[in-house]
């Protein structure tokens, strides 16, 4: 096992391009990150609501909140799919803002994910509460 560097940014996975539902390219931090639940949350809600605002919502059982986080799932589920891919790794750590709401995120992303996936062996999804997972990471090496 080795860390690796790459020529200066190296996994900077949130900015992986792919193609979505509606046939537009996107980078995945755009349909994953607050800016995602900012627009989705208009589209389907009729204002723009934070994802903590979304999460409360489908806490308090809004089935159109709960629509927002499975779209943002199943683009995380992508996420962790082409990331395992392509690097074969053993784990994932869900860190930040998205762990605080995987309660709803984890089935369609984990389901996304599994349907995706091609090597033999799938990743742990590890969540974590620590802000800044990259802590972890180098905690870890």
């Amino acid at each position: 096992k080795k860390l690796y560097v790459g020529q200066a940014n190296a996994s900077e996975l949130g900015h992986t391009v792919i193609l979505t539902k509606d046939k537009q390219a996107r980078t995945i931090e755009e349909l994953v990150a607050s800016k995602a639940f900012l627009k989705l949350s208009k589209q389907k809600i009729g204002r723009l609501l934070t994802a903590s605002e979304v999460f409360n919502l489908a806490e308090k059982g809004d089935k159109k909140a709960k629509e927002i986080f499975e779209e943002v799932g199943f683009y995380l589920g992508i996420l962790f799919a082409n990331t395992a891919n392509t690097l074969d790794i053993e784990a994932i750590v869900v860190g930040g803002g998205i762990s605080t709401t995987w309660k709803y995120l984890k089935k369609p992303a984990i389901q996304t994910m599994n349907n995706l996936i091609v090597i033999p062996k799938k990743p742990k999804i590890i969540i974590s509460s620590t802000r800044d997972t990259t802590l972890l990471g180098a905690g870890k090496l």
